[in-house]
């Protein structure tokens, strides 16, 4: 027994063990994504899907429905993309530094670490995956009707004011979006 002991901690410590990983790098991303403002929420859904198996039998068709109930936690964010500024966005009127940016984005996302599902009846991955689209989409017109947008444009003035002012020799700086403002002023 002793020496089945020692032959077994002998062997674990010398064992070869192999771990084989292949890692594929899809697409690199840069990122010029502004996020301005974050709302975190949660969402009580319900979705029902009936069964396309039985869908021409009456009793089954009602019985059979993929349904799910949970709890989704995600975020609603808005932010603007830096990367589409371009140079003829930037003007200089007098002594005033006028920035033209990209309109504002709202998304949202399920954090699929706060998902919790509390019930789920004949439910296929392809209904959990519906669930999770249409949380996304109720998220972001969630946003729309909480009104982020002004928000964050109030954010990205407050944020982005001091720097442009700064980096100009402390001019006076003027931020406009392009989906909220008419951009037919005077250009020098």
């Amino acid at each position: 027994m002793a020496t089945y002991i020692v032959w077994d901690l002998f062997s674990e410590s010398y064992a070869d063990t192999t771990n084989e990983h292949q890692l594929i790098v899809e697409e690199l991303e840069g990122l010029g994504r502004l996020e301005l403002y974050k709302a975190h929420v949660r969402d009580v859904a319900e979705y029902t899907e009936e069964s396309e198996y039985f869908a021409d039998i009456p009793v089954a068709k009602d019985y059979f429905k993929s349904k799910i109930l949970a709890v989704i936690g995600g975020e609603i964010v808005a932010y603007i993309n830096l990367n589409e500024i371009k140079e003829d966005d930037i003007h200089i009127i007098d002594s005033t530094v006028v920035v033209d940016l990209p309109m504002l984005n709202i998304d949202g996302r399920v954090n699929p670490k706060e998902v919790k599902v509390y019930s789920s009846e004949f439910a296929s991955p392809e209904a959990m995956n519906q669930l999770y689209i249409e949380a996304e989409k109720k998220l972001k017109k969630t946003g729309q009707e909480m009104q982020l947008e002004e928000k964050a444009k109030e954010n990205a003035k407050q944020y982005l004011a001091p720097i442009l002012s700064k980096i100009s020799g402390h001019r006076k700086v003027k931020i406009n979006f392009k989906d909220s403002v008419n951009l037919h002023y005077m250009r020098k």
